[in-house]
Formats: C-alpha cells, structure tokens, sequence
C-alpha cells in the first residue's frame, strides 16, 4: 500500500511548519455542533439579488469573523456570554452596514464584547489613512507620486497600499525612535552614526512635524480612519518611526523638534540604509524590519537588543554568544518588542536554560500543553538581564515573565501592557485583517499575562528629563546590578516559585477530544509517532490525558490510508478504461529512466487558520538518497534527508526525526504516484464511465482497485491523455502545467489535498544531472555547537 503515502514523508515537514505559526500544530480539535447564527449570511434567507454583491461580501466578512471566534477561542463559555445570540445581533446590524469600514467596525465591536488582547480588525480604511499621509509627506520630499493612487488612498477605494505590496528589501531611515510619554512623543534613543545623530537630534526632544506637517495633525488623520482599532495610541510610535520617517527610498525628511527647552528646532535629515532585514511573519500583514544589535558593554557584560521574535534571531543570537565567549553576563533589550513567532521565542530561549524547561502553559477549551524551551547544543550559563517596556508586547512578554519564573533572569523596566495571548489572522471578504486568539497563556508560576502584564523585578521609568542627559537609567541599572548581591537576592525569591505549572481542568460540559485511531500494522505503513509528554521535573506523569506538550513539532495523524475493501465482486479490467492508463503511461513516457532529479521552486501551505509559504527544493538519487528544503520567514527553515538508514534534519526549529524516511523508501519519489498508478500490472479492476464535460474541459474518469483492496479513482484529461486527479480513500492528488522534459512529460503544479492541501509550484527541473554531494550532509548551525 504505497500510492501517495509519501506524502506524509518529506511533505509532512511542510505541514508541521504551516501549523506552527498558528500555535498548535495539528492539535486535534474538539467536535462541535455546527451552528450559524440566524440570519448570519443574506443570502440564505433569500433576501439579497445575487447581483448585490458588496452586500453578500459585508455579510460573509461578519459571518467568517464569528464563526472562526467559534471554532477556536480557547474559552468555550465564552465568558459566560451567548455568543450565538451576539453572533445573531451583529448580523443583523451588519445587514444595514452600507460600506466595509462599517461592518469592520462592528466585527470590531463583537469581538470586543469578549475583551481581550489579540482581537482586531486592521481594514483597508486604516492602511489607506496611512499610505495617504506617507504620499502627502512623500510628495514634499520630492517623490512622485501617481494621481491616481493618492486619489485612492484618499476617497476610500482600494489604492495601491504600497505597505503591502512593497517588495524592496532596504529600508532607509533618519535613526530615531520613539515612546509616547505624557501624551507627546518623544525621541527615546538616536542610533550611532546616523544622519539624525549627526544634525544633533537629541533622546528627549519631541518630534513636533514632519515635512512641515504638525504631527498632531498626522495622527489625528489616522486616528479619524481608525476610530474603533484597540490600543491605536500605543501603536503610533511604531507606525510614524516604521511607516512614515522609514522609507524605501533615500530622499531627506524634514523634521521639526522641540528641545530640552520647547524650542522648535528643525532638521533636514537624509535617510540612510537601516541595518536589519525585511521579513515577513504572515500572509496579509506588511514587511517589517528586523532589527538586531550585538556589543559588548564591559570585558564581563554584553548587551542585545533585537525588536522582534523571528527565525532570523536565533542565528543572530548564537553568534553572538559565540562573539561573547568568557562574558559572565548577559543583557537582552526587550524594549518596544512587538513580539513574534512563539517556535523562535522557544529557539531563544533554548540557548539560556537547561533542555526540556517549560515556558509556561498553553490553554485551549479544556486542554492544555507545556511550552517547552526548543533546546539548543549552544548554551549561556552566565547571569542575565532583562529590559522590558510598555511597547514589549506578546512573545515578549511571554518570553520575559518565563525566565523571570524560573529565576534565571532579572527583569528590570517599566510594566508590559498584557497583550499575550497567542494568535493567528485571516483576510476577510472586505479585504481587512483580522487577528484573533487561539489560546491563553500561563506563566510557569501558574498566573495569567493577559491583561495583567509582566511587572519587572526593578522598576525604571523613561522621563524626559532623564533622557536629554543623555542617559540610559535603565540599561545603567542593569549593569549596576549584575555584581551586586541584589541580583542574587532577586533570584533566589524566584526559586521559591513551585516548579510545576498550574493543571487546567476540563470545563464542565466540554466534549472529549477525538479517538486516535490504532495503527493497522500494515507493513507499507510507518506507524504515527507516540505523543510524548514532558514536564518540568517530570512532576507530571507520562500520558496524562489532561496535559500534552507543544514543542513547535506536529505529531503526525493517524494514518488515513487505511485500506478499504472492495465488495466481493467479479475482477474486471475493462479494455476501453486500460488504454485509457496506457495512453497517459506512453503520454508521461518511462520514467524509470529517471536516475537523478532536482526541483526547484515553491510550496504553499494552507490550514484552516493559517497560509504559509516557502521556497523549496527537493533532490533524489536513486536508489537510496534524498533531502529536501524549506525555506520560509514566517516559519523558519528545514533542511533534512537521508542516505540509506542514515537520517538527518537541521534547521532553526526542531522537528520529529520519525517524519525523516529511510533513502532507500521509494515513497520519497516526488512522482510516484504517476510511477504507481500507471505501472502494468498496478490494476486488477478497471473500469470506465466515458467522457464527460467539467469547467469547460472534456475529462475521463476511470475507476479502479488494486491488489491491496484499494479503490482508486483518476480523472485524465480526454484531449491530451494526461493525468489530471488520483484519488485514494478521500486524499487526492491532483496534476497540471505539463512539460516536456527529455524524454519525459511531468507536471510542474501537484497539489495534494487533505489535513492541510499542499500545493508544489516547480520553476526548474533537472533530470539525470549529477547532484552535489553536500545536498545529502547535515548542515550544522552556529547552535548545534556548544
């Protein structure tokens, strides 16, 4: 039994990576009841043209939004709340909604109903108010700007929406940052070397108007397209340092100052190359910049500071600790970090603490898993120190409230704003963004984040007056402390902590989680991996069914090609149904004759709640070799394989070593299932029902059973014979873009459907070419050395 198990081999990499940027992985997901609130779609109740439809989308953008808060909110009682009745009211409302900017605005507010963080809808209305004030400033600087697309960015149509479509890979900058202090905003620090530091802009000046705008002005035009989106004064800082004074582009921005004294100073600043790299955490949010700084603060002290949780931290991050060899201790700047991706949260702080350390607990509608660091071979032992601030959001709070649990850490700054629930987004018809939560958070002592916030072990508020000195109280406290017996004090009140995470019972009422199904024994079949449980201490038990681990890693499903037998009835292979398969066999040509191959190009994932996409490659020698890559922002990297029973995986997020198949498994074959399906012999029935019309297209299906008892089901195309659709026990697979190479004729788009759908785009195929024997070594890391 082989058709299309491979793909659980090399493409079940794929998979594991799509679901961890959704927090979960494939946590198997509770049954519920199907409902809809009434009304929740115009157009079941028949009261909408099918002609209307902005309206239809209004409606289906208000339905999406409650029915994902449905499915995945982690509280099933919803606080207590009827959120079908909620779900009815809104639909309803969004009936009589006449723009999308309304009905965003009233997703906003259902949401809101639940209250808290992680909930929100970004619509176009908001990223259009944005691009219309970067054209307005761009045009003073000199940069042209279409009519058109200032025209649209400011009536409310689609506009161009630079910040989404903007592929440059350099941002250029004056080297400023800002915090909102006493209601204005003020210059918090001023980068070395730049063209702001040069023309005297000073931390504690306050930014007053740019290119002769008054800032107010500024963000008031934001605010008023805005009115509903959550904590929007908090965001202001970010969106005028990281949409508006960093641009794509290098002409001068003229800003104006208010001194130590109030008075208005101006500068004519040009922006230069920003060191960092543009990256991106998901489909529908715009680049950000990542940035990261390494120095050394003393011969015993280093300093990091990096703004968000991506994969690219955690290269970074080791090289610097290779860089800081000797130093006794280590200071992390969390200071406005907007957070990220929980699997490099887990990446990081498996070089601080020993392997298998819980970060906390993830809570979901009766369920919960420990968050266990991802461990690193490269470690630093030394003493450490955190910085926070009312901008570290998210997984930074996560990360900084962990190691402050566990007293490995020191945490010294301002209180965190308690927007720590893990989440995921989707695109609604309108076009907006919407975040939601899909689990809650437990610090390892047991206590919740959200809303609460991390309160540092030292507090240290920014002031004005502070800053114009030029000093940094915070990071001076820090390093003060280091040699002092406070910082061992501090510690050892967090040794105190009990060691094991608080158990989350399962709500009365909730439905039990789904039977795994028992593995058949089938000899073509790799039974799924055992899930392991881990905890701190071991304090709890193995196979506890009310705790379960979340490493970042997905445990495989139950297999779903279990075969399913035909009825007893007479063997029959049709001759019409045979020269159907002979036709696409001599159409596809030998591909026996394939020795060695190498696909380049992509691999889209999509799950229920998450797209993810990477560039990919896969390289096969026969017998007995392959690896594959996957490369993603988002997600991070893999890379793995095998020669023989040799096996390897490397990367910057760890995945289970039973995903990685023997070489020498032709399940690997990324075309095997063209191999098997039309090898002689493969069928003992066939059958045909003729040709057919879908889409515009003549296709013949052919149905049949092979010697293992498995009906399967193709469709080929009636003009040029080729293969379109294998279908095997509900999982299909399905062929297109056809090209000829050599001797050959193979798909360049397969798209395999199931738990999550896998669609592969190849660019480039190279057959029988020799291969470079490093595509088949592990690659090590700067962390798989200590």
């Amino acid at each position: 039994m082989k058709f299309l198990k491979f793909t659980f081999s090399f493409l079940m990499a794929a998979v594991v990576f799509a679901a961890a940027i959704s927090v979960y992985g494939q946590k198997k997901k509770r049954p519920r009841k199907p409902t809809r609130p009434a009304q929740a779609v115009r157009s079941i109740t028949g009261t909408i043209s099918p002609s209307d439809e902005a309206a239809l989308r209004r409606d289906i953008a208000m339905a999406t939004a409650w029915s994902i808060v449905n499915k995945t909110y982690y509280d099933a009682t919803f606080g207590g709340q009827d959120w079908e009745k909620i779900g009815t009211e809104f639909a309803l409302r969004a009936q009589k909604a006449k723009t999308d900017d309304e009905v965003d605005d009233l997703i906003r507010e259902m949401v809101g109903r639940l209250n808290k963080s992680h909930f929100g809808v970004l619509s176009g209305s908001f990223y259009r108010s944005i691009e219309a004030a970067r054209k307005t400033l761009a045009a003073k600087e000199g940069r042209k700007v279409e009519p058109s697309d200032a025209d649209a960015a400011t009536d409310g149509g689609e506009g161009s929406l630079d910040l989404f479509n903007d592929d440059s890979n350099r941002k250029y900058g004056v080297g400023i940052d800002l915090r909102k202090i006493d209601g204005r905003l003020v210059i918090v620090s001023v980068a070395a070397g730049s063209s702001a530091a040069e023309a005297g802009v000073r931390p504690g000046f306050i930014l007053d108007a740019i290119n002769g705008v008054p800032l107010s002005e500024i963000t008031a035009s934001i605010a008023k397209a805005a009115p509903n989106v959550r904590h929007l004064e908090r965001m202001l800082p970010l969106v005028i340092k990281s949409w508006i004074l960093d641009r794509d582009y290098s002409l001068n921005v003229k800003v104006r100052c208010l001194d130590g004294n109030d008075t208005p100073k101006e500068f004519d600043l040009e922006r230069r190359p920003l060191n960092g790299e543009i990256i991106s955490f998901a489909n529908g949010f715009p680049k950000q910049m990542f940035e990261y700084e390494s120095r050394p603060l003393s011969d015993e002290i280093g300093y990091i500071r990096f703004n968000m949780f991506s994969y690219q931290l955690l290269g970074k991050f080791c090289d610097s600790l290779a860089a800081f060899k000797g130093k006794k201790a280590l200071i992390l700047d969390l200071r406005g970090n907007i957070g990220g991706l929980l699997p490099a949260m887990r990446g990081l702080a498996g070089m601080l603490e020993p392997k298998g350390t819980s970060l906390g607990t993830l809570s979901s509608r009766g369920e919960s898993l420990d968050l266990l660091t991802d461990d690193k071979v490269k470690k630093f032992k030394g003493k450490l120190v955190i910085l926070i601030d009312d901008q570290s959001r998210s997984a930074s709070e996560l990360f900084s409230a962990a190691l402050q649990d566990k007293g490995r850490a020191v945490v010294i700054g301002v209180p965190t704003p308690g927007e720590a629930l893990p989440s995921s987004t989707v695109r609604l018809e309108t076009g907006s963004i919407m975040q939601f939560p899909i689990a809650n958070f437990l610090r390892p002592s047991g206590t919740e984040i959200e809303g609460i916030g991390v309160t540092p072990d030292i507090e240290v508020r920014p002031d004005r007056e502070q800053l114009l000195t030029g000093a940094d109280k915070a990071l001076e406290r820090a390093a003060a402390l280091i040699n002092s017996a406070e910082f061992d004090a501090l510690l050892k009140v967090r040794e105190k902590l009990p060691a094991t995470v608080s158990r989350i019972e399962k709500p009365e009422g909730a439905a039990p989680p789904p039977a795994v199904k028992a593995h058949t024994g089938d000899d073509n079949t790799a039974p799924p991996p055992a899930v392991e449980t881990y905890t701190v201490d071991d304090k709890i038990k193995r196979g506890d069914p009310k705790e379960k681990t979340f490493t970042g890693d997905v445990v495989a499903p139950p297999p779903i090609f279990i075969p399913k037998k035909a009825k007893p009835e007479a063997l029959v292979v049709q001759p019409a149904a045979l020269a159907i398969v002979k036709k696409a066999a001599a159409r596809i040509g030998d591909l026996s004759t394939i020795k060695t191959y190498t696909l380049n190009g992509s691999m889209i994932v999509r799950t229920a709640t998450a797209r993810v996409d990477y560039k990919y490659s896969f390289f096969r020698e026969l017998p007995n070799k392959y690896s594959y890559s996957l490369v993603s922002d988002a997600v991070g990297t893999a890379h793995a394989g095998a020669i023989g029973s040799e096996t390897f995986f490397d990367g910057n997020v760890s995945l289970m070593g039973k995903t990685v198949v023997k070489g020498d498994d032709p399940r690997v074959d990324f075309y095997q299932p063209l191999i098997e399906v039309l090898s002689p012999g493969y069928f003992v029935s066939l059958s045909t029902s003729g040709v057919y019309t879908e889409d515009g297209e003549q296709k013949v299906f052919v149905k049949g059973e092979n010697a293992a008892g498995e009906e399967v089901l193709l469709t080929f195309n009636a003009k040029t014979g080729l293969p379109m659709k294998a279908v095997l026990n509900g999982f299909d697979v399905r062929f297109s873009n056809y090209k000829t190479e050599g001797q050959v004729t193979l798909p360049l788009s397969v798209e395999y459907k199931g738990a999550a759908n896998i669609l592969l785009l190849i660019d480039s195929i190279s057959l029988n070419v020799p291969i470079d024997p490093a595509a088949f070594v592990k690659k090590e890391s700067c962390f798989d050395k200590p």
